[in-house]
């Protein structure tokens, strides 16, 4: 998982819950 690529937003919201976005 890097932060750097995925960008802020999904930065923050990585805290809780998996994004499907850059899981898939």
């Amino acid at each position: 998982f890097s932060p750097a690529r995925v960008g802020p937003e999904a930065r923050a919201r990585a805290r809780p819950v998996i994004l499907p976005g850059w899981a898939g």
